[in-house]
Protein backbone atom coordinates (compact mmCIF):
# COMPACT_ATOMS: atom_id res chain seq x y z
CA UNK A 1 0.00 0.00 0.00
CA UNK A 2 1.24 3.45 -0.91
CA UNK A 3 0.55 5.45 2.27
CA UNK A 4 1.37 8.70 0.54
CA UNK A 5 -1.97 8.50 -1.25
CA UNK A 6 -4.77 10.02 0.80
CA UNK A 7 -8.37 8.79 0.60
CA UNK A 8 -10.85 11.12 -0.99
CA UNK A 9 -13.28 13.01 1.21
CA UNK A 10 -16.76 12.33 -0.13
CA UNK A 11 -19.93 14.27 0.58
CA UNK A 12 -22.62 12.63 2.73
CA UNK A 13 -25.74 11.54 0.89
CA UNK A 14 -29.18 10.77 2.22
CA UNK A 15 -28.19 11.77 5.73
CA UNK A 16 -31.23 11.93 7.98
CA UNK A 17 -31.56 13.40 11.46
CA UNK A 18 -34.75 13.12 13.47
CA UNK A 19 -36.36 16.49 13.97
CA UNK A 20 -36.70 17.46 17.64
CA UNK A 21 -39.93 18.78 19.05
CA UNK A 22 -39.39 21.89 21.17
CA UNK A 23 -41.88 22.98 23.80
CA UNK A 24 -41.78 24.93 27.04
CA UNK A 25 -42.76 23.80 30.53
CA UNK A 26 -45.20 25.98 32.49
CA UNK A 27 -42.32 27.62 34.37
CA UNK A 28 -40.52 28.58 31.15
CA UNK A 29 -37.97 25.74 31.08
CA UNK A 30 -37.29 24.73 27.43
CA UNK A 31 -38.10 21.07 26.75
CA UNK A 32 -36.69 19.35 23.66
CA UNK A 33 -37.98 15.88 22.72
CA UNK A 34 -36.41 13.47 20.23
CA UNK A 35 -38.78 10.52 19.93
CA UNK A 36 -36.59 7.69 18.66
CA UNK A 37 -36.50 3.96 19.29
CA UNK A 38 -39.04 1.28 20.07
CA UNK A 39 -37.73 0.10 23.44
CA UNK A 40 -39.22 1.34 26.70
CA UNK A 41 -36.13 3.39 27.55
CA UNK A 42 -35.70 7.13 27.92
CA UNK A 43 -32.70 9.39 28.30
CA UNK A 44 -33.05 12.71 30.12
CA UNK A 45 -30.43 15.47 30.00
CA UNK A 46 -30.89 18.39 32.38
CA UNK A 47 -28.60 21.33 31.65
CA UNK A 48 -27.82 24.39 33.75
CA UNK A 49 -25.90 27.33 32.30
CA UNK A 50 -23.15 27.20 34.89
CA UNK A 51 -19.69 26.00 33.95
CA UNK A 52 -16.10 27.19 34.22
CA UNK A 53 -16.98 30.43 32.45
CA UNK A 54 -19.38 31.42 35.24
CA UNK A 55 -17.40 30.36 38.34
CA UNK A 56 -15.82 32.87 40.73
CA UNK A 57 -12.97 30.55 41.71
CA UNK A 58 -11.33 27.55 40.13
CA UNK A 59 -13.02 24.12 40.45
CA UNK A 60 -16.23 25.65 41.78
CA UNK A 61 -18.46 24.53 38.90
CA UNK A 62 -16.95 21.04 38.72
CA UNK A 63 -17.45 20.13 42.36
CA UNK A 64 -20.86 21.76 42.66
CA UNK A 65 -22.10 19.41 39.95
CA UNK A 66 -20.20 16.41 41.32
CA UNK A 67 -21.63 16.84 44.83
CA UNK A 68 -25.28 16.67 43.75
CA UNK A 69 -25.30 12.89 44.23
CA UNK A 70 -23.60 12.99 47.64
CA UNK A 71 -26.68 13.70 49.69
CA UNK A 72 -29.95 15.65 49.74
CA UNK A 73 -32.53 16.61 52.34
CA UNK A 74 -34.33 13.31 51.63
CA UNK A 75 -31.56 10.89 50.66
CA UNK A 76 -28.03 10.04 51.70
CA UNK A 77 -25.39 9.32 49.05
CA UNK A 78 -25.73 5.59 49.74
CA UNK A 79 -29.51 5.72 49.36
CA UNK A 80 -29.22 7.58 46.04
CA UNK A 81 -26.84 4.94 44.70
CA UNK A 82 -29.00 2.07 45.96
CA UNK A 83 -32.22 3.45 44.49
CA UNK A 84 -30.71 4.14 41.08
CA UNK A 85 -29.17 0.68 41.02
CA UNK A 86 -32.41 -0.98 42.13
CA UNK A 87 -34.40 0.65 39.33
CA UNK A 88 -31.74 -0.04 36.71
CA UNK A 89 -31.09 3.65 36.13
CA UNK A 90 -27.80 5.17 35.08
CA UNK A 91 -26.63 8.61 36.18
CA UNK A 92 -23.76 10.78 34.96
CA UNK A 93 -22.78 14.21 36.27
CA UNK A 94 -20.43 16.38 34.23
CA UNK A 95 -19.37 19.98 33.76
CA UNK A 96 -18.01 21.90 30.77
CA UNK A 97 -17.03 25.45 29.89
CA UNK A 98 -20.57 26.81 30.03
CA UNK A 99 -22.87 24.07 31.30
CA UNK A 100 -23.49 21.59 34.07
CA UNK A 101 -25.05 18.30 32.91
CA UNK A 102 -27.21 15.76 34.72
CA UNK A 103 -27.73 12.77 32.42
CA UNK A 104 -30.08 9.91 33.33
CA UNK A 105 -31.02 6.70 31.52
CA UNK A 106 -34.15 4.99 32.83
CA UNK A 107 -36.63 2.30 31.91
CA UNK A 108 -39.95 3.99 31.22
CA UNK A 109 -41.76 1.96 33.86
CA UNK A 110 -39.36 3.14 36.57
CA UNK A 111 -38.96 6.77 35.46
CA UNK A 112 -41.33 8.06 38.15
CA UNK A 113 -39.17 6.49 40.89
CA UNK A 114 -35.97 7.66 39.22
CA UNK A 115 -37.35 11.21 38.93
CA UNK A 116 -37.97 11.31 42.67
CA UNK A 117 -34.25 10.85 43.26
CA UNK A 118 -33.11 13.20 40.49
CA UNK A 119 -35.55 15.91 41.55
CA UNK A 120 -34.24 15.78 45.11
CA UNK A 121 -30.63 15.94 43.87
CA UNK A 122 -31.33 19.06 41.81
CA UNK A 123 -33.66 20.92 44.15
CA UNK A 124 -32.32 20.13 47.62
CA UNK A 125 -28.66 19.04 47.72
CA UNK A 126 -26.92 19.56 51.08
CA UNK A 127 -23.23 19.40 50.05
CA UNK A 128 -22.14 17.38 53.12
CA UNK A 129 -18.69 18.29 54.37
CA UNK A 130 -17.52 14.72 55.08
CA UNK A 131 -18.33 13.47 51.58
CA UNK A 132 -16.79 16.61 50.06
CA UNK A 133 -13.48 16.00 51.84
CA UNK A 134 -13.45 12.40 50.62
CA UNK A 135 -14.01 13.46 47.00
CA UNK A 136 -11.45 16.25 47.25
CA UNK A 137 -8.82 13.89 48.67
CA UNK A 138 -9.40 11.48 45.78
CA UNK A 139 -9.12 14.26 43.22
CA UNK A 140 -5.98 15.67 44.82
CA UNK A 141 -4.32 12.27 44.58
CA UNK A 142 -5.29 12.04 40.91
CA UNK A 143 -3.98 15.58 40.36
CA UNK A 144 -0.62 14.66 41.89
CA UNK A 145 -0.42 11.61 39.64
CA UNK A 146 -1.22 13.77 36.60
CA UNK A 147 1.47 16.32 37.44
CA UNK A 148 4.05 13.54 37.12
CA UNK A 149 3.05 13.00 33.47
CA UNK A 150 4.78 15.00 30.75
CA UNK A 151 1.67 14.92 28.56
CA UNK A 152 -0.40 16.61 31.26
CA UNK A 153 2.26 19.27 31.91
CA UNK A 154 2.71 20.01 28.22
CA UNK A 155 -1.03 20.36 27.65
CA UNK A 156 -1.36 22.86 30.50
CA UNK A 157 1.61 24.77 29.19
CA UNK A 158 0.06 24.99 25.72
CA UNK A 159 -3.25 26.32 27.07
CA UNK A 160 -1.57 28.95 29.21
CA UNK A 161 0.68 30.04 26.34
CA UNK A 162 -2.24 30.44 23.92
CA UNK A 163 -4.83 32.01 26.23
CA UNK A 164 -2.98 33.76 29.05
CA UNK A 165 -3.71 33.69 32.77
CA UNK A 166 -6.81 35.94 32.59
CA UNK A 167 -8.74 33.49 30.42
CA UNK A 168 -10.48 30.40 31.91
CA UNK A 169 -8.49 28.11 29.60
CA UNK A 170 -5.22 29.56 30.83
CA UNK A 171 -6.11 29.50 34.55
CA UNK A 172 -4.15 26.44 35.58
CA UNK A 173 -5.38 24.49 38.60
CA UNK A 174 -2.87 23.87 41.41
CA UNK A 175 -3.21 21.78 44.55
CA UNK A 176 -4.15 24.79 46.72
CA UNK A 177 -7.26 25.32 44.59
CA UNK A 178 -8.66 21.99 45.83
CA UNK A 179 -8.16 23.01 49.46
CA UNK A 180 -10.06 26.27 48.79
CA UNK A 181 -13.26 24.36 47.95
CA UNK A 182 -15.76 24.34 50.86
CA UNK A 183 -19.48 23.56 51.13
CA UNK A 184 -20.16 27.30 51.32
CA UNK A 185 -18.32 27.92 48.04
CA UNK A 186 -20.41 25.23 46.34
CA UNK A 187 -23.69 26.44 47.83
CA UNK A 188 -22.99 29.94 46.50
CA UNK A 189 -22.47 28.65 42.95
CA UNK A 190 -25.46 26.33 43.24
CA UNK A 191 -27.72 29.17 44.39
CA UNK A 192 -26.73 31.40 41.48
CA UNK A 193 -27.01 28.86 38.68
CA UNK A 194 -29.17 25.83 39.61
CA UNK A 195 -32.67 27.22 39.16
CA UNK A 196 -35.54 26.97 36.69
CA UNK A 197 -34.64 30.25 34.98
CA UNK A 198 -31.27 28.80 34.00
CA UNK A 199 -32.35 25.29 33.00
CA UNK A 200 -33.01 23.30 29.82
CA UNK A 201 -34.27 19.70 29.54
CA UNK A 202 -33.79 17.20 26.70
CA UNK A 203 -35.65 13.89 26.36
CA UNK A 204 -34.83 11.12 23.89
CA UNK A 205 -35.88 7.53 23.41
CA UNK A 206 -39.45 6.26 23.53
CA UNK A 207 -40.96 9.45 24.93
CA UNK A 208 -44.64 9.01 25.70
CA UNK A 209 -47.19 11.55 26.89
CA UNK A 210 -46.93 9.96 30.34
CA UNK A 211 -43.15 10.60 30.35
CA UNK A 212 -43.65 14.26 29.45
CA UNK A 213 -46.34 14.58 32.11
CA UNK A 214 -44.06 13.17 34.80
CA UNK A 215 -41.14 15.41 33.80
CA UNK A 216 -43.48 18.40 33.84
CA UNK A 217 -44.66 17.41 37.29
CA UNK A 218 -41.10 17.23 38.59
CA UNK A 219 -39.62 20.34 36.94
CA UNK A 220 -42.54 22.36 35.59
CA UNK A 221 -42.92 24.74 38.54
CA UNK A 222 -40.38 27.43 39.51
CA UNK A 223 -37.52 26.16 41.64
CA UNK A 224 -34.30 27.60 42.95
CA UNK A 225 -33.18 30.83 44.57
CA UNK A 226 -32.80 32.98 41.46
CA UNK A 227 -34.78 33.09 38.25
CA UNK A 228 -32.46 35.08 35.97
CA UNK A 229 -30.51 33.28 33.28
CA UNK A 230 -26.76 33.55 33.71
CA UNK A 231 -25.07 36.06 31.47
CA UNK A 232 -22.30 34.93 29.18
CA UNK A 233 -19.02 36.51 30.28
CA UNK A 234 -16.45 37.67 27.76
CA UNK A 235 -12.74 36.99 28.25
CA UNK A 236 -9.83 38.30 26.23
CA UNK A 237 -6.87 36.12 25.37
CA UNK A 238 -3.46 36.82 23.90
CA UNK A 239 -0.85 34.21 23.01
CA UNK A 240 2.68 34.60 24.32
CA UNK A 241 5.24 35.67 21.69
CA UNK A 242 7.47 32.61 22.21
CA UNK A 243 7.06 29.89 19.60
CA UNK A 244 8.76 27.20 21.68
CA UNK A 245 8.16 26.57 25.39
CA UNK A 246 10.12 23.98 27.33
CA UNK A 247 8.91 22.42 30.58
CA UNK A 248 11.66 20.49 32.33
CA UNK A 249 11.09 17.24 34.16
CA UNK A 250 14.35 15.47 34.81
CA UNK A 251 12.91 12.02 35.57
CA UNK A 252 10.80 11.88 32.40
CA UNK A 253 11.42 8.90 30.13
CA UNK A 254 10.05 10.69 27.04
CA UNK A 255 9.25 14.16 25.84
CA UNK A 256 5.66 15.25 25.26
CA UNK A 257 5.16 17.42 22.19
CA UNK A 258 2.13 19.72 21.98
CA UNK A 259 1.64 21.95 18.97
CA UNK A 260 -1.38 24.18 18.56
CA UNK A 261 -3.06 27.44 17.73
CA UNK A 262 -6.43 29.06 18.29
CA UNK A 263 -8.91 28.69 15.44
CA UNK A 264 -12.56 29.11 14.45
CA UNK A 265 -15.61 28.22 16.55
CA UNK A 266 -18.44 25.82 15.69
CA UNK A 267 -20.51 28.74 14.42
CA UNK A 268 -18.06 29.50 11.60
CA UNK A 269 -19.24 28.49 8.10
CA UNK A 270 -16.00 26.51 7.63
CA UNK A 271 -16.49 24.43 10.79
CA UNK A 272 -17.42 21.16 9.04
CA UNK A 273 -14.61 21.57 6.52
CA UNK A 274 -12.12 21.95 9.35
CA UNK A 275 -13.44 18.83 11.11
CA UNK A 276 -13.01 16.75 7.98
CA UNK A 277 -9.55 18.18 7.36
CA UNK A 278 -8.38 17.41 10.90
CA UNK A 279 -9.68 13.85 10.70
CA UNK A 280 -7.72 13.30 7.52
CA UNK A 281 -4.66 14.98 8.99
CA UNK A 282 -4.47 13.26 12.36
CA UNK A 283 -7.88 12.09 13.56
CA UNK A 284 -7.76 8.32 13.01
CA UNK A 285 -5.34 5.42 12.90
CA UNK A 286 -4.66 5.69 9.17
CA UNK A 287 -4.26 9.48 9.15
CA UNK A 288 -1.37 11.26 7.46
CA UNK A 289 0.43 11.98 10.71
CA UNK A 290 0.15 8.36 11.86
CA UNK A 291 1.18 6.96 8.48
CA UNK A 292 4.23 9.19 8.21
CA UNK A 293 5.50 9.74 11.74
CA UNK A 294 4.51 6.42 13.32
CA UNK A 295 4.45 3.89 10.49
CA UNK A 296 7.15 5.23 8.17
CA UNK A 297 9.55 7.14 10.45
CA UNK A 298 8.96 5.26 13.72
CA UNK A 299 9.40 8.43 15.80
CA UNK A 300 6.43 7.71 18.08
CA UNK A 301 3.91 5.09 19.06
CA UNK A 302 0.99 7.39 18.33
CA UNK A 303 0.28 10.94 17.20
CA UNK A 304 -3.04 12.71 16.84
CA UNK A 305 -4.54 15.99 15.74
CA UNK A 306 -7.91 17.40 16.72
CA UNK A 307 -9.94 20.41 17.75
CA UNK A 308 -11.26 21.40 21.16
CA UNK A 309 -13.99 24.01 21.13
CA UNK A 310 -14.60 26.67 23.73
CA UNK A 311 -17.28 29.39 23.83
CA UNK A 312 -15.03 32.00 22.26
CA UNK A 313 -12.57 30.00 20.18
CA UNK A 314 -11.37 26.66 18.94
CA UNK A 315 -8.03 25.06 19.79
CA UNK A 316 -6.34 23.15 16.99
CA UNK A 317 -3.87 20.80 18.62
CA UNK A 318 -1.34 18.10 17.72
CA UNK A 319 -0.24 15.72 20.46
CA UNK A 320 2.36 12.98 20.81
CA UNK A 321 5.21 11.65 22.94
CA UNK A 322 8.64 10.66 21.69
CA UNK A 323 12.26 10.12 22.70
CA UNK A 324 14.28 13.29 23.14
CA UNK A 325 16.41 12.57 20.08
CA UNK A 326 13.35 12.50 17.80
CA UNK A 327 11.70 15.75 18.96
CA UNK A 328 13.15 17.99 16.27
CA UNK A 329 12.74 15.64 13.28
CA UNK A 330 9.20 14.84 14.44
CA UNK A 331 8.25 18.52 14.54
CA UNK A 332 9.73 18.99 11.08
CA UNK A 333 7.65 16.11 9.69
CA UNK A 334 4.50 17.67 11.14
CA UNK A 335 5.30 20.87 9.28
CA UNK A 336 5.96 18.84 6.12
CA UNK A 337 2.51 17.25 6.35
CA UNK A 338 0.91 20.65 6.87
CA UNK A 339 2.68 21.95 3.76
CA UNK A 340 1.48 18.90 1.81
CA UNK A 341 -2.13 19.70 2.70
CA UNK A 342 -1.63 23.11 1.12
CA UNK A 343 0.04 21.81 -2.04
CA UNK A 344 -1.68 18.56 -3.02
CA UNK A 345 -5.36 17.72 -3.56
CA UNK A 346 -6.68 14.60 -1.85
CA UNK A 347 -7.12 11.66 -4.32
CA UNK A 348 -10.06 9.22 -4.19
CA UNK A 349 -8.13 6.03 -4.99
CA UNK A 350 -7.03 5.32 -1.44
CA UNK A 351 -10.54 5.38 -0.01
CA UNK A 352 -11.72 2.92 -2.63
CA UNK A 353 -8.74 0.66 -1.93
CA UNK A 354 -9.29 0.64 1.82
CA UNK A 355 -13.01 -0.02 1.47
CA UNK A 356 -12.44 -2.90 -0.95
CA UNK A 357 -9.87 -4.43 1.38
CA UNK A 358 -12.30 -4.41 4.31
CA UNK A 359 -15.13 -5.85 2.21
CA UNK A 360 -12.78 -8.50 0.87
CA UNK A 361 -12.02 -9.75 4.38
CA UNK A 362 -15.74 -10.28 5.04
CA UNK A 363 -16.21 -12.00 1.69
CA UNK A 364 -13.33 -14.40 2.33
CA UNK A 365 -14.79 -15.26 5.73
CA UNK A 366 -18.16 -16.12 4.15
CA UNK A 367 -16.55 -18.33 1.48
CA UNK A 368 -14.40 -20.13 4.05
CA UNK A 369 -17.19 -20.82 6.54
CA UNK A 370 -19.85 -21.72 3.97
CA UNK A 371 -17.45 -24.02 2.05
CA UNK A 372 -18.66 -22.59 -1.23
CA UNK A 373 -17.60 -19.81 -3.60
CA UNK A 374 -21.15 -18.99 -4.68
CA UNK A 375 -24.60 -19.39 -3.27
CA UNK A 376 -27.67 -17.62 -1.95
CA UNK A 377 -27.00 -14.97 0.69
CA UNK A 378 -29.20 -12.74 2.83
CA UNK A 379 -27.55 -9.66 4.33
CA UNK A 380 -29.81 -8.50 7.16
CA UNK A 381 -29.26 -4.86 8.14
CA UNK A 382 -27.28 -4.19 4.99
CA UNK A 383 -27.02 -0.43 5.58
CA UNK A 384 -26.00 1.37 2.42
CA UNK A 385 -25.28 -1.89 0.60
CA UNK A 386 -21.49 -2.02 0.24
CA UNK A 387 -21.15 -5.62 1.47
CA UNK A 388 -24.19 -6.86 -0.46
CA UNK A 389 -22.81 -5.32 -3.65
CA UNK A 390 -19.37 -6.85 -3.03
CA UNK A 391 -20.86 -10.34 -2.65
CA UNK A 392 -23.06 -9.89 -5.71
CA UNK A 393 -20.03 -8.94 -7.79
CA UNK A 394 -18.36 -12.15 -6.58
CA UNK A 395 -21.14 -14.25 -8.07
CA UNK A 396 -23.49 -14.68 -5.12
CA UNK A 397 -27.27 -14.37 -5.38
CA UNK A 398 -27.91 -11.67 -2.81
CA UNK A 399 -31.01 -10.46 -1.01
CA UNK A 400 -30.59 -7.48 1.28
CA UNK A 401 -32.87 -6.15 4.03
CA UNK A 402 -32.56 -2.73 5.69
CA UNK A 403 -34.88 -0.78 7.99
CA UNK A 404 -33.67 2.71 6.98
CA UNK A 405 -35.38 4.10 3.90
CA UNK A 406 -32.49 6.52 3.34
CA UNK A 407 -29.96 3.68 3.34
CA UNK A 408 -32.12 1.67 0.89
CA UNK A 409 -32.26 4.66 -1.44
CA UNK A 410 -28.46 5.01 -1.29
CA UNK A 411 -27.99 1.32 -2.16
CA UNK A 412 -30.36 1.68 -5.12
CA UNK A 413 -28.70 4.82 -6.42
CA UNK A 414 -25.09 3.66 -6.09
CA UNK A 415 -25.28 -0.12 -6.59
CA UNK A 416 -28.68 -0.66 -8.25
CA UNK A 417 -29.60 -2.93 -5.32
CA UNK A 418 -33.28 -3.54 -4.61
CA UNK A 419 -32.96 -3.59 -0.84
CA UNK A 420 -36.13 -4.66 0.93
CA UNK A 421 -37.53 -3.13 4.12
CA UNK A 422 -37.26 -5.11 7.37
CA UNK A 423 -40.93 -6.11 7.13
CA UNK A 424 -40.07 -8.23 4.07
CA UNK A 425 -38.17 -10.77 6.16
CA UNK A 426 -41.35 -12.80 6.65
CA UNK A 427 -41.95 -12.94 2.88
CA UNK A 428 -38.97 -15.21 2.09
CA UNK A 429 -39.69 -18.91 1.73
CA UNK A 430 -38.18 -21.40 4.23
CA UNK A 431 -34.79 -22.73 3.16
CA UNK A 432 -34.11 -19.79 0.83
CA UNK A 433 -30.50 -19.06 1.81
CA UNK A 434 -27.16 -20.80 2.18
CA UNK A 435 -25.72 -17.94 4.24
CA UNK A 436 -27.28 -15.18 6.36
CA UNK A 437 -25.05 -12.35 7.64
CA UNK A 438 -25.65 -9.73 10.32
CA UNK A 439 -22.75 -7.29 10.70
CA UNK A 440 -23.29 -5.45 14.00
CA UNK A 441 -27.06 -5.69 13.58
CA UNK A 442 -28.22 -8.32 16.12
CA UNK A 443 -27.81 -5.90 19.05
CA UNK A 444 -30.42 -3.60 17.44
CA UNK A 445 -33.12 -6.16 16.62
CA UNK A 446 -36.49 -6.67 18.17
CA UNK A 447 -38.27 -8.96 18.79
CA UNK A 448 -35.10 -11.02 19.30
CA UNK A 449 -36.47 -14.55 19.81
CA UNK A 450 -38.82 -14.35 16.84
CA UNK A 451 -35.99 -13.07 14.64
CA UNK A 452 -33.78 -16.04 15.52
CA UNK A 453 -36.61 -18.44 14.76
CA UNK A 454 -37.13 -16.77 11.38
CA UNK A 455 -33.41 -16.93 10.54
CA UNK A 456 -33.39 -20.64 11.40
CA UNK A 457 -36.27 -21.34 9.06
CA UNK A 458 -34.77 -19.30 6.18
CA UNK A 459 -31.49 -21.25 6.11
CA UNK A 460 -30.97 -24.48 4.23
CA UNK A 461 -30.17 -27.60 6.26
CA UNK A 462 -26.44 -26.92 5.86
CA UNK A 463 -26.84 -23.17 5.99
CA UNK A 464 -24.54 -20.82 7.91
CA UNK A 465 -25.50 -17.87 10.11
CA UNK A 466 -22.73 -15.28 10.62
CA UNK A 467 -23.27 -12.73 13.39
CA UNK A 468 -20.91 -9.91 14.43
CA UNK A 469 -21.70 -8.17 17.75
CA UNK A 470 -19.85 -6.24 20.48
CA UNK A 471 -18.52 -8.40 23.31
CA UNK A 472 -19.53 -7.04 26.72
CA UNK A 473 -17.05 -9.40 28.45
CA UNK A 474 -14.12 -7.97 26.48
CA UNK A 475 -11.02 -6.44 28.00
CA UNK A 476 -12.10 -2.89 27.13
CA UNK A 477 -15.68 -3.46 28.35
CA UNK A 478 -14.40 -4.55 31.77
CA UNK A 479 -11.96 -1.65 31.94
CA UNK A 480 -14.53 1.05 31.20
CA UNK A 481 -17.52 -0.54 32.94
CA UNK A 482 -20.72 1.46 32.49
CA UNK A 483 -18.90 4.03 30.33
CA UNK A 484 -18.03 1.48 27.59
CA UNK A 485 -19.15 3.10 24.33
CA UNK A 486 -20.32 -0.19 22.76
CA UNK A 487 -23.15 -0.44 25.30
CA UNK A 488 -24.63 2.47 23.29
CA UNK A 489 -27.91 2.54 25.18
CA UNK A 490 -30.65 2.87 24.01
CA UNK A 491 -29.61 2.11 20.39
CA UNK A 492 -28.15 -1.26 21.43
CA UNK A 493 -31.02 -3.24 22.87
CA UNK A 494 -29.05 -6.41 23.67
CA UNK A 495 -25.55 -7.17 24.92
CA UNK A 496 -23.84 -10.50 24.40
CA UNK A 497 -20.91 -12.46 25.75
CA UNK A 498 -19.51 -15.49 23.89
CA UNK A 499 -21.29 -17.70 26.41
CA UNK A 500 -24.69 -16.03 26.28
CA UNK A 501 -24.89 -15.86 22.49
CA UNK A 502 -23.88 -19.53 22.27
CA UNK A 503 -26.71 -20.41 24.66
CA UNK A 504 -29.10 -18.20 22.69
CA UNK A 505 -28.15 -19.90 19.43
CA UNK A 506 -28.58 -23.35 20.96
CA UNK A 507 -32.04 -22.37 22.23
CA UNK A 508 -33.08 -21.65 18.65
CA UNK A 509 -31.64 -24.73 16.96
CA UNK A 510 -28.07 -23.63 16.16
CA UNK A 511 -24.63 -24.95 16.98
CA UNK A 512 -21.80 -22.45 17.27
CA UNK A 513 -19.16 -23.70 14.85
CA UNK A 514 -16.53 -20.97 15.11
CA UNK A 515 -15.64 -17.69 16.77
CA UNK A 516 -13.48 -15.01 15.19
CA UNK A 517 -12.14 -12.08 17.17
CA UNK A 518 -12.39 -8.49 15.96
CA UNK A 519 -9.66 -7.06 18.21
CA UNK A 520 -9.10 -3.88 16.24
CA UNK A 521 -12.60 -2.72 17.19
CA UNK A 522 -11.11 -2.02 20.62
CA UNK A 523 -9.13 0.94 19.27
CA UNK A 524 -12.21 2.73 17.94
CA UNK A 525 -14.44 1.81 20.90
CA UNK A 526 -11.79 2.86 23.43
CA UNK A 527 -11.19 6.21 21.76
CA UNK A 528 -14.94 6.82 21.58
CA UNK A 529 -15.31 5.89 25.26
CA UNK A 530 -12.52 8.25 26.26
CA UNK A 531 -14.24 11.02 24.30
CA UNK A 532 -17.59 10.37 26.01
CA UNK A 533 -15.86 10.42 29.40
CA UNK A 534 -14.45 13.85 28.42
CA UNK A 535 -10.90 12.79 29.17
CA UNK A 536 -7.99 14.72 27.79
CA UNK A 537 -5.81 13.13 25.09
CA UNK A 538 -8.63 10.81 24.04
CA UNK A 539 -6.68 9.46 21.07
CA UNK A 540 -3.64 8.43 23.06
CA UNK A 541 -5.68 7.06 25.95
CA UNK A 542 -7.79 5.09 23.52
CA UNK A 543 -4.72 3.81 21.70
CA UNK A 544 -3.19 2.55 24.94
CA UNK A 545 -6.35 0.72 25.98
CA UNK A 546 -6.89 -0.55 22.43
CA UNK A 547 -3.36 -1.95 22.37
CA UNK A 548 -3.79 -3.68 25.72
CA UNK A 549 -7.11 -5.09 24.52
CA UNK A 550 -5.51 -6.27 21.28
CA UNK A 551 -2.78 -8.15 23.16
CA UNK A 552 -5.38 -9.58 25.52
CA UNK A 553 -7.37 -10.90 22.55
CA UNK A 554 -4.23 -12.51 21.12
CA UNK A 555 -3.88 -14.52 24.33
CA UNK A 556 -7.60 -15.28 24.59
CA UNK A 557 -9.83 -14.37 21.66
CA UNK A 558 -12.92 -14.34 23.90
CA UNK A 559 -11.61 -11.04 25.28
CA UNK A 560 -11.88 -9.32 21.87
CA UNK A 561 -13.87 -6.07 21.74
CA UNK A 562 -16.21 -7.53 19.11
CA UNK A 563 -16.68 -11.10 17.95
CA UNK A 564 -17.86 -12.82 14.78
CA UNK A 565 -19.86 -15.97 15.54
CA UNK A 566 -20.49 -18.70 12.97
CA UNK A 567 -23.60 -20.82 13.59
CA UNK A 568 -24.83 -23.94 11.81
CA UNK A 569 -28.23 -25.57 12.09
CA UNK A 570 -28.39 -28.59 14.41
CA UNK A 571 -28.55 -31.89 12.58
Amino acid sequence: MDRTIQPEIQALKNFHILSPVRTTLPNGVPLTVVNAGEQEVVRMDILFAGGRWQQSQKLQALFTNRMLREGTQKYTAATIAEKLDYYGSWLELSSSSEYAYITVYSLNKYLAKTLEVVESMIKEPVFPEKELHTILDTNIQQYLVNTSKVDFLAHRGLLQALYGTQHPCGQIVVEEDYHAITPEVLRDFYGRHYHSGNCSIFLSGKVTEDIIRRVTGAFGTPFGQYQLKASKPIFSFVAVPEKRIFIEREDALQSAVKMGCTTITRQNPDYLKLRVLMTLFGGYFGSRLMSNIREEKGYTYGISAGIMFYPDSGLLGISTETDNEYVEPLIQEVYNEIDKLHREPVPMEELTMVRNYMLGRKARLVVREAHRKEGRLLDLGTGTGYFADAMQRRGWQVEAVEKSAQARAFAKEHFNLDVKPHTALKDFAPGSFDVITLWHVMEHLEPLNETWETLHSLLTEKGVLIVAVPNCSSFDAKKYGAYWAAYDVPRHLWHFTPGTIQQFGSKHGFIMAERHPMPFDAFYVSMLTEKHMRHSCTFLRGMVTGTLAWFSALVKKERSSSMIYVFRKKG
